[in-house]
């Protein structure tokens, strides 16, 4: 019984510390093999608060043909936040260093200039946390890519997902970059999930520019 109690304490502090460390992406423990966090239940962050999908239109997004991982995406009435329906993206189980990657490349605003963040709301149905991240392509000829910092999504529903637009952004390759470039022409929003994960779904709704 000791030894259970001692167990929980620990577990206990772990979860505080990882409170802490996280900041707005929820109570996070992070294994060797896996990350396990509880639902994100955010409030909506101060700025200027601009819709760029609703999924109540039409569904504007579409699974990979290159990861191997990523299925059919469809509007659902299944679960939705606000209105009357989301996106529904289904995926096979994805190993754990590789990605299942779901894209908008018909952007309702493609000029990002003075864009803090993109918050949403997801319901995880998968009983297992997965973790998602966002790729940025903006500008052409070269076009340029900037990914954020990852955020573990706890099983069932989470609201105002933060994704940070102004710090910790990398290029394709880990660099660290200072910013988002050619952020007045985004030509593509790509939402990535990444390993490891069981066959599932998740349903997006209410994906939000925070300027």
């Amino acid at each position: 019984m000791k030894n259970v109690i001692k167990t929980a304490a620990v577990l206990s502090l772990t979860i505080a510390a990882a409170s802490c460390a996280s900041g707005s992406h929820g109570n996070v423990i992070q294994t060797e093999d896996e990350v396990f966090a509880i639902a994100i239940n955010n409030p909506v962050p101060e700025g200027t608060i601009e819709l760029l999908d609703s999924f109540e239109d039409g569904n504007f997004w579409q699974n990979s043909t290159d990861d191997g991982y990523s299925m059919e995406t469809d509007l659902s009435s299944e679960w939705y936040s606000e209105g009357a329906s989301s996106a529904k993206w289904n995926f096979k189980a994805v190993p754990k260093t590789e990605t299942a990657v779901y894209y908008c490349d018909a952007l309702s605003d493609r000029n990002w200039e003075g864009a803090k963040a993109i918050i949403l709301d997801i319901n995880n149905t998968t009983s297992k946390t997965i973790q998602l991240y966002l790729k940025i392509d903006s500008g052409r000829r070269p076009v340029e890519y900037a990914v954020t910092a990852p955020v573990a999504i706890g099983t069932g529903t989470n609201t105002n997902v933060y994704f940070d637009l102004e710090h910790q952004l990398t290029d394709l390759e880990g660099n660290s970059i200072p910013q988002i470039q050619e952020i007045t022409n985004v030509r593509k929003l790509s939402i990535i999930l990444m390993g490891k994960t069981k066959t599932g779904s998740v349903f997006t709704d209410n994906i939000r520019l925070v300027r």
